[in-house]
């Protein structure tokens, strides 16, 4: 398993701090960090490694770790590394992308898109260029 981080392990450190789960519990499977990133936080990998059938990407959409934010709107350098972190496993002919996140867009909960409308466009518009390749995404 891989860690990535969520609302109490963030800055705020209310059950723990990810940096330190992440040490706690290492990346076995060769993630790639983001920009400005690490694992735990914003990272990548394809699986199985040597012939990938999938590409996973960990995120935290607007969790701040070591006094940054995890912005995904467009012209955020976060935005535009998973963009082109899953342009890049299509390219490869990697088949499947998962995108991770601990806060759900999508919900019957009490709670709304916390990760913001740009990355829920952002992953929405992959969904339909996969299935239709006339579609372009921005």
């Amino acid at each position: 398993f891989e860690v990535v981080t969520g609302n109490h392990e963030d800055d705020t450190m209310t059950d723990g701090f990810v940096l330190n789960h992440a040490a706690c519990l290492p990346d076995h499977l060769g993630a790639t960090a983001g920009p400005g990133s690490q694992y735990g936080v914003e990272y990548s990998f394809d699986y199985p490694a040597g012939a990938p059938l999938a590409r996973f990407i960990m995120i935290s959409p607007e969790l701040k770790v070591n006094g940054t934010t995890y912005h995904y709107v467009p012209g955020n350098p976060h935005y535009t590394w998973l963009k082109d972190t899953i342009d890049q496993a299509h390219a490869s002919g990697i088949p499947w992308v998962v995108v991770g996140m601990h806060f759900p867009c999508l919900t019957a909960g009490q709670y709304g898109c916390v990760e913001g409308s740009a990355l829920m466009n952002l992953l929405a518009d992959f969904f339909y260029a996969y299935l239709d390749p006339r579609v372009v995404v921005r």
